[in-house]
This record gives structure tokens, sequence and C-alpha cells, in this order.
């Protein structure tokens, strides 16, 4: 298996739940409250287990939904208006696994009836999770 050959990069997705799990103990109420989709008390409890049991963690299961906690790939899309009077839609469509840059996709249109039309229409693109207009 790639996490037990490579010692550095398990050691990596160690620290990183570690990290993970001491900021979200830290974070303001209204912080969690405001981002039901993340689950922080798995979060928080992954960091027990990172620090204390560490040789029991199986890294397949635990790593890779621990970064995907920390990079969530929930869309969020708005309209604005363009300099010309045309409108577009932008649509957050989460980040991209190899640049680490974020993904935006986009569609122009004449009105901002037009651009509220494209934005449902992006709001369903792209390897979602989940899908929140806002």
């Amino acid at each position: 298996m790639r996490w037990d050959a490579e010692r550095p990069l398990r050691l990596a997705g160690e620290a990183l739940i570690g990290r993970l799990g001491d900021i979200a103990t830290k974070l303001p109420d209204e912080v969690i409250k405001a981002t039901p989709e993340v689950p922080w008390r798995e979060v928080k409890g992954m960091r027990i287990i990172a620090a204390h049991a560490y040789h029991r963690i199986d890294y397949e299961e635990v790593v890779l939904p621990a970064y995907d906690t920390a990079h969530p790939r929930v869309a969020r899309g708005h309209v604005e208006q363009l300099p010309s009077g045309s409108f577009r839609a932008v649509v957050y469509a989460g980040v991209d696994p190899l640049t680490r840059r974020p993904i935006y996709l986009k569609a122009t249109a004449r009105t901002e009836k037009q651009a509220q039309v494209e934005l449902g229409k992006l709001l369903g693109k792209g390897p979602l999770i989940k899908v929140q207009a806002g």
C-alpha cells in the first residue's frame, strides 16, 4: 500500500490530521454553526486518534477524507454585472487536485435573468458533492 511504503507521506498525513483537529477545537461556535456540511466532531476526534493511536490508522480511509473535509467541494455561485453591461454567472466548483487552484465555472448573458438561468445550469455541473446557491 502506498501509505505503508512512504513514511514521509504517512507522517505528513498525520500532521495534517493533527493540525485540522487542533484548529477545529479552537473555532468559534458561529463558524461551526455556519458550516454544518463539515463533520467538526469527527475532525476533532481524528486528532486524538492521530496523536495516540497512529499505529492503527487506515490512511486510505482517514487521510483522504480529511483532505476532502479541509477542501469541501461545495458549489457556490453568484451573478455579477460586467463593465459592458452584460452579466456573468460564476460558480465555485472546488479545488483542482493537481494544482490546488480554485475552479470557477463561468457563463455570460445579456440580461440578469438569463444569467440567473445560466447560474442554475452551472450549479448542476462539475464533480460536486453538494450544491448550494448563494
